[in-house]
């Protein structure tokens, strides 16, 4: 699917790539996140800080949360509180000393805000990089209480941890449901419902399903024909 898309650089972050040819970047640690970064960076200097590509993809953003965890020790560190936590529980940036004292352990959940920051960074350093960014995530039930005593209603929410999902969510253009229907067809819904996350601020896609194609999502796409 990804590898369909013209002029798409996958950072691919599940080693998914692997069975098929494709414009991607394999990085799975922390580290190996950060020299992809640098290396987007100088690229995008010497190119005059214009996109490097048409479009990049973020595949998935529940791996790319997992190594935001070491971003965020990093800016937890850049606190007062934060030298005296990270002289104790990091040998090295991103090497942790214990595997249970993780930034998401801190008290009172302050954790969970500085892994937040650090995912709207990596997003926002993304951006600068490509003309579109398409970020792949998985789904998960949210169940949310009814304010008028009648039955919970259970939504469709990106998976990834607390609100995060939902700020992600307000920052993106379009937000589309993939899933294969009877015939086995793949479909994509941006129709909007109280039950789902789905959406979409371009008139082109507000409220429409469609066996998917790059070339209906992006006007101007071209998309590879498959063998």
């Amino acid at each position: 699917m990804l590898a369909q898309l013209e002029d798409n650089l996958i950072l691919d972050l599940e080693k998914g790539t692997d069975r098929y040819d494709a414009m991607a970047i394999q990085a799975e640690t922390y580290q190996e996140f950060q020299e992809v970064l640098v290396a987007l960076a100088t690229g995008y200097k010497e190119k005059g800080e214009v996109p490097l590509y048409t479009y990049g993809s973020v595949d998935t953003l529940g791996i790319l949360e997992d190594i935001a965890i070491h971003k965020a020790a990093e800016l937890y560190r850049q606190t007062p509180m934060g030298k005296t936590w990270y002289a104790k529980n990091y040998d090295a940036p991103g090497k942790l000393k214990v595997e249970g004292d993780l930034i998401s352990n801190l008290p009172n959940g302050a954790g969970y805000g500085y892994i937040r920051e650090a995912m709207k960074w990596y997003i926002t350093i993304l951006k600068k990089f490509f003309k579109h960014l398409i970020l792949i995530a998985h789904v998960k039930d949210k169940r949310l209480q009814s304010l008028d005593g009648g039955e919970d209603v259970i939504v469709k929410d990106i998976a990834l941890t607390g609100r995060l999902g939902s700020i992600l969510a307000a920052q993106a253009d379009a937000i589309g449901y993939m899933y294969r229907n009877g015939k086995g067809e793949l479909i994509v819904s941006f129709k909007t419902n109280e039950n789902s996350i789905m959406g979409s601020r371009c008139p082109h896609l507000a409220g429409q399903q469609f066996p998917f194609d790059w070339s209906k999502i992006f006007i101007e796409s071209k998309a590879k024909v498959s063998a």
